[in-house]
Protein backbone atom coordinates (compact mmCIF):
# COMPACT_ATOMS: atom_id res chain seq x y z
CA UNK A 1 0.00 0.00 0.00
CA UNK A 2 1.62 3.64 -0.92
CA UNK A 3 0.71 6.16 1.68
CA UNK A 4 0.54 10.13 0.29
CA UNK A 5 1.02 13.16 2.89
CA UNK A 6 -1.97 15.62 3.01
CA UNK A 7 -0.57 19.30 3.90
CA UNK A 8 -4.13 20.71 5.70
CA UNK A 9 -4.04 24.62 5.76
CA UNK A 10 -6.53 27.83 5.97
CA UNK A 11 -7.98 29.04 2.97
CA UNK A 12 -6.39 32.06 5.13
CA UNK A 13 -2.87 31.64 4.27
CA UNK A 14 -3.97 32.14 0.54
CA UNK A 15 -3.29 35.24 -1.92
CA UNK A 16 -6.93 37.41 -1.11
CA UNK A 17 -7.56 36.98 -5.14
CA UNK A 18 -7.46 33.64 -5.37
CA UNK A 19 -9.49 32.82 -1.97
CA UNK A 20 -12.36 34.72 -2.83
CA UNK A 21 -11.66 32.36 -6.14
CA UNK A 22 -11.45 29.13 -4.58
CA UNK A 23 -14.02 29.76 -1.74
CA UNK A 24 -16.33 30.93 -4.99
CA UNK A 25 -15.87 27.07 -7.07
CA UNK A 26 -16.39 25.70 -3.84
CA UNK A 27 -19.89 27.30 -3.62
CA UNK A 28 -20.64 26.67 -7.20
CA UNK A 29 -19.39 23.10 -7.34
CA UNK A 30 -21.59 22.36 -3.75
CA UNK A 31 -24.24 23.94 -5.05
CA UNK A 32 -24.13 21.38 -8.34
CA UNK A 33 -23.83 18.50 -5.85
CA UNK A 34 -20.04 18.09 -7.98
CA UNK A 35 -17.41 16.37 -5.87
CA UNK A 36 -14.23 16.62 -8.42
CA UNK A 37 -13.58 20.13 -10.48
CA UNK A 38 -10.68 21.13 -12.42
CA UNK A 39 -9.04 24.61 -11.33
CA UNK A 40 -6.33 24.94 -13.53
CA UNK A 41 -3.90 22.17 -13.73
CA UNK A 42 -5.43 20.67 -10.49
CA UNK A 43 -7.98 18.28 -9.65
CA UNK A 44 -9.90 19.43 -6.98
CA UNK A 45 -11.85 17.15 -4.30
CA UNK A 46 -14.86 19.25 -2.71
CA UNK A 47 -16.54 19.21 0.59
CA UNK A 48 -18.70 21.59 3.09
CA UNK A 49 -15.70 22.39 4.83
CA UNK A 50 -13.39 23.19 1.79
CA UNK A 51 -11.25 21.86 -1.28
CA UNK A 52 -8.39 18.90 -1.28
CA UNK A 53 -6.19 19.49 -4.25
CA UNK A 54 -3.55 16.72 -5.82
CA UNK A 55 -0.77 18.89 -6.54
CA UNK A 56 1.59 16.14 -8.82
CA UNK A 57 0.53 17.73 -11.86
CA UNK A 58 2.72 20.76 -10.94
CA UNK A 59 5.58 20.66 -12.98
CA UNK A 60 8.67 21.54 -10.37
CA UNK A 61 10.57 25.11 -10.99
CA UNK A 62 7.68 26.24 -13.66
CA UNK A 63 4.85 28.60 -11.65
CA UNK A 64 1.69 29.15 -13.60
CA UNK A 65 1.27 32.85 -14.82
CA UNK A 66 -1.84 33.11 -12.97
CA UNK A 67 -0.95 31.65 -9.62
CA UNK A 68 0.16 33.91 -7.33
CA UNK A 69 4.08 33.35 -5.59
CA UNK A 70 2.03 32.51 -2.45
CA UNK A 71 0.09 29.75 -3.53
CA UNK A 72 3.55 28.49 -5.61
CA UNK A 73 5.27 28.41 -2.52
CA UNK A 74 2.82 26.86 -0.64
CA UNK A 75 2.65 24.17 -2.98
CA UNK A 76 6.85 24.26 -2.90
CA UNK A 77 6.66 23.59 0.67
CA UNK A 78 4.08 20.45 0.76
CA UNK A 79 6.04 18.90 -1.95
CA UNK A 80 9.45 19.53 -0.27
CA UNK A 81 8.14 17.45 2.72
CA UNK A 82 6.65 14.54 0.40
CA UNK A 83 3.23 15.66 0.57
CA UNK A 84 0.98 15.01 -2.59
CA UNK A 85 -2.01 16.40 -1.18
CA UNK A 86 -3.35 20.04 -0.45
CA UNK A 87 -6.57 20.39 1.90
CA UNK A 88 -7.47 24.06 2.05
CA UNK A 89 -9.95 23.82 4.94
CA UNK A 90 -12.40 26.52 4.77
CA UNK A 91 -13.07 25.81 8.59
CA UNK A 92 -9.91 26.09 9.92
CA UNK A 93 -8.44 29.21 11.82
CA UNK A 94 -4.93 29.50 10.84
CA UNK A 95 -1.68 28.75 12.96
CA UNK A 96 0.62 31.88 12.67
CA UNK A 97 3.74 29.21 12.30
Amino acid sequence: MFITGIMQLSTAHLDPRERAGLERDLAIALADGETAISIGMFTAHVHSNGILFNITAAVHGIKPAAMSATTWAIIAHAEHHGCEWLLFDTGTTPDPR
